[in-house]
């Protein structure tokens, strides 16, 4: 699907609105031109399966309340989280063909009730998702198609070939829908006035915000121009038990200017990965991006020393954050 040279203006909720787009496709979103709205471009993120292939590129988004482009969950509950199960790994083999095997023990919201235990045999679309690796896992930040399961054996096998032998019982493991691989590039987002705003306050939109399950994506060569925050990747947190990752997303590149220019609370220039559920999140980058004013924050980054380096260039006070 391509949509490519529309204007759309107005107040809308969303000038741009892409529902239950899931794998196998591609969607384009390029040369378009929002003003107003609560949200110019929007993409929820959703159970059925991941969404991916998506390029949102060379846009010109004005004006708008909240956020100009956003990817986010659409609804706080059970039904709508884009992570399906968390868990720890049981054990661990390799297949005749040498894809690793995983027994997870998982748990789940059934929309009453938290981390209530969720047996493979409760669902049958398993092999649509994917799989993560977290803190004690022996492979934290590794991201990986399902490519089938067992339900009589709780196996779940994965389009991966790596050494059972290198994966530590215990670890954190989980199933998820959420964004892969999205890239927004070379747009132009100005004028997040946000939904009470007044010159001079800290209450402007967020240009760029890629929230909940984030794996793979990159947010690159855009111009921000006078919004209450920058870029937003974070790991969200929706229902109590469910929680949600940024791995291995790379923000390079990206001009902002008069972004962010009071420190407050939640008003940053670049936020990566802020995260809501204290897990330590992995592989995100920070490269080349020139910040003229405004604060930075790095937050719950394995590697920290890592993600942020010399090429970022930091003007007219702006500052950067790690913690």
């Amino acid at each position: 699907m391509t949509v490519r040279n529309c204007h759309v203006e107005g107040t809308f909720s969303h000038c741009m609105r892409f529902e239950e787009l899931a794998s196998g496709g591609r969607v384009e979103i390029t040369g378009n031109h929002t003003r107003g709205g609560t949200t110019g471009i929007f993409f929820p993120s959703n159970r059925i399966a991941p969404l991916e292939n998506v390029l949102i590129e060379g846009n010109l988004v004005e004006e708008f309340r909240e956020e100009g482009i956003s990817l986010d969950g659409l609804g706080n509950n059970a039904g709508l989280c884009p992570v399906i199960a968390n868990g720890t790994i049981a054990s661990a083999t390799n297949a005749v063909d040498g894809r690793l095997v995983i027994t997870p023990n998982l748990v789940y919201h059934d929309g009453t009730s938290i981390n209530v235990a969720c047996p493979l045999s409760l669902r049958s679309d398993w092999a649509v998702f994917r799989a993560s690796f977290g803190e004690g896992s022996g492979m934290p930040g590794v991201v990986a198609p399902v490519k089938s399961f067992d339900a009589a054996a709780g196996t779940i096998t994965l389009d991966l070939f790596t050494p059972a032998s290198g994966v530590t019982l215990g670890g954190d493991f989980g199933i998820h829908a959420g964004f892969h691989g999205v890239r927004i590039i070379g747009n132009l987002l100005s004028g997040g006035y946000g939904v009470n705003y007044l010159p001079g306050s800290v209450s402007g939109a967020t240009a760029i915000s890629v929230y909940l399950d984030v794996f793979d994506c990159t947010v690159a060569d855009n111009v921000i121009r006078g919004c209450g925050c920058g870029i937003n990747i974070a790991a969200g947190r929706m229902i109590s038990t469910y929680e949600c990752l940024a791995y291995n997303n790379v923000v390079r590149d990206n001009r902002l200017h008069m972004v962010a220019q009071i420190v407050a609370p939640g008003c940053n220039a670049i936020r990566l990965p802020v995260t809501y559920n204290g897990r330590r999140q992995y592989g995100n980058r920070c490269r080349g991006n020139l910040v003229y004013g405004g604060q930075v924050l790095v937050q719950h980054q394995d590697d920290n020393d890592k993600v942020w380096d010399a090429s970022n260039e930091l003007l007219c006070g702006a500052s950067a954050v790690k913690n």
